[in-house]
């Protein structure tokens, strides 16, 4: 029983250890260089809106031409006393957009 236990604690401390997390508080938000704020439309000018962190932004090719942009928002609600950080990934592809709009062109031309 006693190993049981022991082995338990191993493995949920493999489990956990892994894991991590980051807080931001208001103050940071507002008065850092390291977010920029993102105007938005449902902006009350309290303070609330959302930030892009700046050192979160990550860009890397992909194979095939893809290319991904990886970054984290924090969306700021005072009014509920909260901040939820939201990591983003977009994936896109130029190259095969550009010579599929290419071709079009130039058909319609001859």
């Amino acid at each position: 029983m006693k190993r049981i236990y022991l082995l338990s604690l191993w493995l949920l401390a493999y489990l956990v250890l892994p894991m991590k997390g980051q807080a931001v508080s208001q103050a940071e938000l507002l008065n850092s260089d390291r977010y920029l704020h993102v105007d938005s439309s449902v902006d009350s000018g309290r303070g609330d809106g959302k930030y892009l962190d700046l050192s979160s932004i990550k860009a890397m090719d992909a194979p095939d031409g893809h290319r991904r942009v990886e970054a984290t928002i924090y969306v700021l609600m005072p009014a509920a006393n909260l901040i939820q950080g939201i990591h983003l990934t977009y994936d896109y592809q130029l190259r095969p957009q550009f010579f599929t709009n290419t071709h079009r062109c130039l058909s319609n031309i001859r």
